[in-house]
């Protein structure tokens, strides 16, 4: 699991959670975007099948930026397959019970959606 910022805290308890019901799941967190830190992420995740990025932001057309940049520098150099969520705008609350809704797609899915999962939206 790949984050950043506040989401962090959320993921680390949502992770250590897993942990303890005998999941094997771990966090990475994303502390400077720029310049990114290529060498550093392929080195994190180059025996990791499966990174689910959680982004607090979205470039309309594109996804979410993070998991986008996550998959330029894996692109190539690992076989790690990105699942990109978005969750958290508008000040959302990004919760411990979503984190974990965020893994079990992630663990369950055959190969990332082509598009990024919004997670946690009233769809009214």
């Amino acid at each position: 699991m790949v984050t950043t910022g506040t989401a962090s805290g959320t993921a680390r308890v949502a992770v250590d959670q897993l942990r303890d019901q005998g999941e094997k799941v771990g966090l990475l967190r994303i502390r400077l975007f720029r310049p990114f830190p290529h060498r550093a992420i392929r080195r994190a995740l180059e025996k990791i099948e499966k990174a689910a990025v959680l982004d607090r932001n979205c470039s309309f057309g594109s996804g979410g930026i993070f998991a986008n940049e996550l998959s330029a520098a894996l692109h190539g150099q690992c076989r790690t397959a990105v699942y990109s969520y978005i969750s958290g705008l508008g000040g959302r609350d990004i919760t411990v019970d979503l984190i974990k809704e965020l893994y079990s797609r992630t663990r369950d899915a055959g190969r990332p959606d082509s598009e990024s999962v919004w997670l946690g939206l009233n769809e009214e």
